[in-house]
């Protein structure tokens, strides 16, 4: 199998105030102009062909328990059906001969009456490199809810983050996310304004997945994410814990004695603002029982692994923790 050999490149760091947040204009982005910074410029990514586009109505879907087999590697899915929505290999003119080749992204939906519940988007390297893939930015930022390292050695990254997520598609979106909006669209089915998000980004020497589950909160009794932007959105950490990560250092004490009655309390904390916490850190729990399956799709080792729930079951030992899956896990062996 074709392998380059190449240094580790560095993920695009996106600050705290607009523009590159964790939104679907970010995470959603092509995954290799957003993963190579310094390659390529992401506006000129112009070569991006070979989308696999989602069932129609006169095939079979392709659906999918417990996991399903993305090229090399094996992605863990929570309970439930889900389906194949989008698909897209997006290759770069400006990367062509660099050896990494292309990525792959593909989109699934699990489905709630009429509405999307959750999506996982998940995205790999289609050719294996030498050198490794670095770890990812998105684990060492300040302006996402939590984030959480399992492994910081050099040669097997593994880290997770977990934040919320904006419905959105723009000139930037990768193909995959535009088939699945596409194919809500045609069934009628709603997207809720926010979702929320624990994502996973594990590689090695040769590959790399990121994952990213989606769960949509207005299943969950809560009202539609309102805000200006990400940064300002009823689920956004500064709104949540009214610390705002930008507010530090000589701007911060310079401005810090404005009065409120000028600068408005622009960190005001919502009524729900508990059950909203409470919300995200059950997400954080439901995350670290999950890398253990996450890890194990990586070595293509999920045929023993129990299925993970969805988040949020009725009980907190719906959520199996780590000791009880590798419990488990060896007692099929």
């Amino acid at each position: 199998m074709q392998r380059a050999r190449l240094t580790s490149p560095n993920g695009v760091r996106c600050g705290s105030g607009g523009g590159c947040p964790v939104s679907l204009l970010a995470v959603l982005a092509i995954g290799l102009a957003a993963w190579l910074a310094g390659l390529a410029d992401p506006g000129s990514a112009s070569a991006q062909t070979d989308a696999t586009q989602p069932s129609s109505a006169d095939s079979a879907p392709a659906t999918f328990t417990n996991f399903f087999t993305f090229g090399r590697k094996q992605v863990p899915l929570p309970a439930g059906t889900w389906e194949m929505v989008g698909r897209h290999l997006a290759p770069l003119d400006e990367l062509s001969g660099t050896g990494y080749g292309a990525i792959e992204s593909a989109v699934l939906f699990q489905t709630s009456g009429d509405a999307v519940g959750a999506f996982v988007i998940v995205r790999r390297n289609v050719i294996p490199i030498e050198g490794g893939w670095g770890t990812s930015t998105d684990c060492t930022r300040d302006d996402v809810y939590t984030t959480v390292t399992f492994d910081e050695s050099a040669d097997r990254p593994f880290c997770g983050f977990v934040s919320h997520v904006l419905t959105d598609v723009s000139p930037a979106s990768d193909e995959a996310w535009r088939a699945a909006v596409d194919v809500a669209a045609e069934r009628k089915l709603d997207l809720p304004t926010t979702w929320l998000m624990a994502g996973f980004r594990i590689s090695d020497q040769s590959d790399v997945l990121d994952v990213r589950y989606n769960f949509n909160p207005e299943l969950h009794g809560f009202l539609p994410g309102a805000g200006r932007n990400w940064a300002d959105n009823s689920w956004s950490k500064v709104r949540l814990t009214g610390d705002d990560p930008e507010n530090t250092g000589v701007l911060a004490t310079l401005v810090g004695w404005i009065p409120t009655a000028i600068w408005g309390n622009l960190t005001a904390l919502a009524p729900d603002t508990p059950q909203r916490i409470a919300t995200l850190d059950q997400l954080a729990a439901w995350q670290a029982a999950m890398r253990f399956p996450v890890e194990e799709g990586f070595a293509n080792r999920l045929a023993a692994v129990p299925t993970m729930p969805m988040p949020w079951g009725s009980k907190d030992a719906d959520v199996l923790p780590e000791t009880e899956v590798r419990l488990q896990l060896l007692g099929g062996l």
